[in-house]
């Protein structure tokens, strides 16, 4: 088995991620493999491109969501299984998959010879897949309030204060949503548009059945910033309410619909987000496409009936 390692070194924690990796591989003769670091002018997405034309099995990526995804760019719609070493701040998509938290743990699953694998649904944004979801107006203004250095010292609760700050500070817009050729005129704060329904640490997640695997992306409208506005928002794991659907929703502060071709404009222009990394301003596309990667998952994930073996 070919395999291909991508390393991002300013991922959000400090562990020996090679010395791990040596430790696994060093006496497997049944994997061949290379590793490769990121760098600002080598993504995850050209080094896993490049992987992929050379004709690896496997690309293991260590990093966090916004390396995840960038490997995935690389990836989708090939037949390279992706892995996932959470190294990052907040690794929301090595939860949703189940991967374990402790690198060593992850690392066995990650480079086992045989291993149960998935496809996950990506959400296209122009020529960039994302993983996770498409933050647009207070949600992307919050990524790009958190630096790096808050980051490294405060770990995911570095967004959560950046959330804090933009829920006393951000006003509303004129949002114009088309979901599948229904079109809506909405006031809000934040737009977000999501594949998985994890959002941190602590169980938190999305209300509703947001799922990687049904071929559909979740439109959940904010429209308030307040305590009510927030216990809709975060919920956990037995207790998700799906909120109103935009056009039914009166003024609830938090509206719902679902649908596999979005359009988001907004008066003014919003900053937007894709699972982390800023990509300009509204209007925005988004396109899923369903099952377009194919990624390694624990045993107990395939048991619950999403996995094939690999």
């Amino acid at each position: 088995m070919k395999v291909q390692v991508l390393i991002n070194p300013a991922a959000g924690v400090d562990e020996p991620v090679l010395g791990i990796v040596n430790r696994i591989l060093v006496n497997r003769r049944d994997i061949s493999w290379e590793f490769a670091v990121t760098t600002p002018t080598s993504s995850a997405a050209e080094l896993a491109r490049d992987a992929a034309s050379r004709g690896v099995d496997r690309v293991v990526v260590y990093g966090g969501d916004g390396t995840v995804s960038s490997a995935a760019e690389g990836l989708a719609g090939s037949d390279v299984t992706l892995a996932v070493l959470p190294g990052g701040t907040n690794n929301v998509f090595a939860q949703a998959l189940g991967v374990p938290d402790d690198l060593s743990t992850a690392a066995e699953l990650a480079f086992a010879h045989t291993v149960d694998t998935t496809c996950v649904d990506t959400l296209r944004v122009g020529s960039r897949h994302g993983l996770v979801r498409v933050g647009i107006g207070a949600d992307a203004r919050m990524i790009g309030q958190t630096s790096r250095a808050k980051k490294d010292k405060l770990g995911w609760l570095a967004y959560a204060m950046s959330a804090i700050e933009q829920a006393a500070t951000a006003t509303a817009v004129d949002f114009e949503v088309t979901v599948d050729d229904h079109s809506y005129r909405v006031k809000g704060l934040a737009c977000i548009v999501s594949n998985i329904a994890q959002i941190g640490r602590a169980g938190l997640r999305l209300p509703g059945e947001i799922s990687p695997f049904d071929g559909l992306a979740d439109v959940l409208l904010i429209r308030r910033a307040d305590l009510e506005s927030v216990r809709s928002v975060l919920t956990k794991r037995g207790q998700e309410q799906v909120p109103p659907p935009f056009d039914q929703s009166g003024d609830a502060s938090i509206a719902h619909t679902r649908g596999s071709r979005i359009h988001i404009a907004a008066t003014p222009a919003q900053p937007a987000q894709v699972d982390g990394d800023l990509v300009g301003e509204t209007p925005l596309d988004i396109e899923v496409s369903p099952g377009s990667l194919r990624v390694v998952i624990p045993r107990r994930l395939s048991q619950a009936g999403f996995a094939t073996q690999a």
